[in-house]
């Protein structure tokens, strides 16, 4: 099919040597295509593809192509798209959307780190309570000790970095 569609629109141009509107050569391909389908048809389906052809082209208007018919015509979206675009709107709707979804991230984020440091608690007490021998409690305390530890320093930097995303969030809201 590719190699007839090339041929048809080749034929288009050398059987015209003078050149001529778009819109005319794609009215003349269309139809020399409808013609070789319905003609290839079988009878039945001939007579419905008729019909069809008949009734998009009564659609035209007597004082434009045929493919002009078909092409979109103006509405209340042509309107709107041709108003010019606030990027600056734009920007600070999307900067906001990114604060607030960076906000939800920390907060979940904190949640997770205080099940952590409720869960690496658990662990140290019980490990306080546990027979092992004192050099290995020891070692294992420590562990958690600095564990602990580094949750908690992070929880603090997530809560200083969500307070200045709800800050930021508060300044850009007036």
């Amino acid at each position: 099919m590719p190699a007839t569609l090339a041929g048809s629109i080749l034929s288009l141009f050398t059987m015209n040597p003078a050149p001529a509107p778009f819109n005319q050569l794609l009215e003349e391909y269309i139809f020399k295509v409808a013609n070789q389908q319905i003609g290839s048809a079988e009878p039945s389906l001939q007579t419905e593809l008729l019909a069809l052809w008949q009734t998009v082209r009564d659609t035209a208007k007597p004082d434009e192509s045929f493919t002009e018919s078909l092409l979109p015509q103006p509405s209340e979206w042509d309107a709107v798209l041709e108003k010019p675009i606030d990027w600056r709107s734009v920007n600070r709707q999307w900067l906001q959307q990114l604060i607030e979804e960076r906000s939800q991230q920390h907060e979940k984020y904190l949640i997770r780190l205080k099940l952590a440091i409720e869960k690496t608690q658990l662990h140290l007490s019980a490990v306080k309570r546990s027979p092992l021998p004192e050099h290995s409690r020891a070692r294992q305390l420590s562990n958690f000790q600095y564990i602990l530890h580094m949750y908690q320093q992070q929880s603090v930097k997530a809560e200083r970095l969500r307070d200045r995303y709800l800050a930021d969030l508060n300044r850009r809201k007036r």
